[in-house]
């Protein structure tokens, strides 16, 4: 057994030993015996500093035990009061570590935030559950308040431009995006719940995504425009050269019989105007609820079967009966010139939409010829304006739908969207 071990095990029954002859001579004292408290004092004064005596001597051999561990710690035989020092200091050092590890952590996450959140591109506003603003960022700052500081949990209401402010209670869901325009900027505004109850507006500034958007569009109108003229130009030439040929034959030779040449001729290049007016104005829509199935039987285009699928029997369509007859009839038109011989039609929700699939058994479209398909005059057949599904595209555009062009083995394939009654 180690000496500090002896020794403590002594100093203990040094105490108690102590303390049973004071306690002793306390009862003597009680009982009246010849004891004096004098006496009794001077044994607690001994004993109390020889008590003291064996608490630093106790504390002499720890120390002396630790001086010994230092100068040998290869060694395996240690007391159990260093070992309890040491896991003392051990767990001191591994909780001073957690501790700056932590606060390091600490640090970087608020240097992060720091940088991503005063830095981002995208304009940041935090509103609580309140409805007052707790903080926003540079960017924010810029778009919405006009670099001006507020005050911060100042009211979001007072603060906010109203259109930003009222898509707040318009939003139906924890995640709400929607495009707007604020103080002539074009805005992207995304607003996110937080898990206590705290609204994050993510502002992102696309005026100028925008205007190129727009320019790229005036771009492809005007080079729309140029193919039209070009197809357009291209087809009176031609009419207009025949029927100047074939008049010129009549003035020398009326006999010949050319008349119903130049004739028809004529009545291709009026038909091709009114084409291109019936696209370039605003029609006078009357739209009414009309039963697919039922407009569908009326069209008869002798050599072409129409497979209606059950669905679509009673559909019923809010759209102007006679531009809906028009879109089909141009439809069947173009599958049976392109030598279908029989179109499919079938139906899908597309919840504000109808969606009709059309599809046909005819020869195609080439792949080069794709994204040219609903030009106005563009034609690869040797006969037509090449209007039909221009206007068809047309029709369905101006009343909120569409008509897209959709990959197929064999014929061609189209999706119409139709918008449902609001």
């Amino acid at each position: 057994m180690k000496i500090e071990r002896i020794f403590l095990i002594f100093l203990i029954i040094f105490l108690i030993v102590s303390f049973s002859i004071i306690e002793s001579d306390l009862l003597k004292v009680k009982k009246s015996e010849s004891t004096s408290i004098l006496k009794i004092e001077k044994k607690v004064r001994g004993f109390f500093y020889a008590s003291i005596f064996l608490l630093i001597l106790f504390f002499f051999f720890l120390v002396f035990e630790l001086k010994k561990h230092i100068r040998n710690k290869d060694s395996g035989n240690i007391s159990p009061l260093i070992k309890v020092f040491e896991t003392y200091q051990l767990k001191e050092r591994e909780l001073k570590e957690k501790s700056e590890r932590e606060k390091r952590k600490a640090e970087e996450a608020e240097l992060l935030y720091s940088t991503v959140f005063d830095n981002s591109p995208l304009g940041i506003i935090l509103i609580d559950k309140y409805g007052r603003i707790e903080s926003y960022n540079k960017k924010a700052k810029e778009i919405i308040f006009d670099n001006k500081d507020l005050a911060i949990l100042t009211k979001a209401e007072d603060v906010l431009p109203r259109d930003i402010y009222s898509l707040i209670s318009e939003k139906k869901s924890s995640y709400y995006e929607k495009d707007i325009e604020v103080k002539g900027k074009s805005l992207n505004i995304s607003i996110i719940d937080t898990k206590n109850k705290k609204l994050f507006l993510i502002i992102k500034d696309i005026t100028q995504i925008r205007e190129i958007e727009r320019m790229l569009n005036v771009k492809k109108e005007e080079e729309r425009l140029g193919e039209m003229a070009s197809y357009l130009a291209h087809e009176i030439k031609n009419s207009l050269g025949i029927i100047i040929g074939y008049i010129k034959l009549l003035q020398k030779k009326p006999e010949c019989g050319k008349v119903e040449i130049a004739l028809e001729e004529s009545r291709k290049l009026l038909k091709m105007m009114e084409d291109y007016l019936s696209l370039s104005k605003n029609i006078d829509k009357k739209s009414e609820k009309i039963i697919f199935r039922e407009i569908i039987d009326r069209i008869n285009l002798e050599g072409l079967k129409i497979n209606i699928s059950e669905d679509l029997s009673f559909l019923e369509i809010f759209f102007d009966r006679e531009l809906f007859t028009t879109i089909f009839i141009n439809l069947f038109k173009n599958s049976k010139e392109g030598g279908a011989t029989e179109v499919k039609l079938s139906y899908e929700d597309g919840g504000n939409f109808h969606y009709i699939y059309y599809s046909d058994n005819g020869i195609g479209i080439k792949d080069e010829f794709k994204d040219k398909v609903f030009l106005p005059f563009f034609t690869t057949k040797n006969f037509g304006s090449g209007m039909g599904l221009a206007i068809v595209k047309k029709f369905l555009t101006d009343s909120g739908g569409d008509i897209l062009l959709l990959p197929s083995e064999k014929g061609v394939k189209f999706k119409l969207l139709f918008r449902k009654e609001s």
